[in-house]
């Protein structure tokens, strides 16, 4: 494919995509919009997957068996959180509107893109079929956010934080070597890992810790 620009793909889609894409603005950093679930943009960029180069397309990884075509879209802006730092990506819809042409993209991951880290890329679904084959840059787009999603992938990633900052403090001067190493805060997989042997009679402490950093409701 062509490196920006509109390209049109053998089965007539169209797309534009390339390096040289205005930056998303992420509005989630700004304290004002970190509880906004719903926000006006308006659409950069509308690609299929197959689309995109190699190393974006390997961002796009769900365990679940997807039939319909799969679209990358960036827009000028975006409340939609990517997924990084073990949290996964929020999840929502994207409300279309152009010329009287209504779609609905189920958006099922947001990643930041592999070959330009200035652009955030939604990943999904049309809600009908066919999907659509004109170009859809410029249009505008309603960003809605799942909030029931948001609030429990939040409370996991907070949740990690708070036992990380408790086993650390209570062990790092107890434990050889001890480290904390990664964590993962997807709601099938949520855990810490720590370097270091840790002994399970350090569980009622570690638990004590944590208890008592929770019941201090910090910012």
């Amino acid at each position: 494919m062509s490196a920006s620009g509109i390209h049109n793909n053998d089965d007539g889609q169209t797309s534009t995509y390339g390096p040289d894409l205005a930056k998303t603005k992420l509005l989630f950093h700004s304290a004002q919009h970190q509880q906004t679930y719903e926000q006006q943009t308006s659409i950069v960029s509308l690609s299929p997957l197959a689309s995109l180069p190699d190393a974006d397309q390997g961002l796009f990884k769900l365990p679940q068996e997807i039939s319909a075509p799969i679209f990358a879209i960036s827009t000028e802006s975006t409340i939609f959180h990517p997924q990084g730092g073990g949290q996964p990506s929020d999840i929502g819809e994207l409300l279309i509107s152009r010329d009287g042409t209504q779609l609905t993209l189920n958006v099922l991951t947001v990643r930041t893109s592999a070959t330009n880290p200035f652009i955030v890329l939604h990943f999904g679904h049309f809600a009908t079929d066919p999907p659509p084959t004109q170009n859809f840059s410029g249009a505008s787009v309603n960003q809605l956010v799942n909030p029931d999603k948001r609030q429990l992938f939040s409370r996991l990633h907070t949740a990690g934080h708070v036992l990380g900052a408790a086993t650390r403090t209570l062990l790092e001067n107890k434990i050889e070597n001890f480290d904390e190493l990664k964590a993962s805060h997807f709601p099938d997989s949520a855990a810490c890992e720590f370097q270091g042997s840790i002994d399970g009679k350090y569980k009622p402490e570690i638990q004590h810790a944590v208890d008592e950093m929770v019941s201090k409701d910090a910012e």
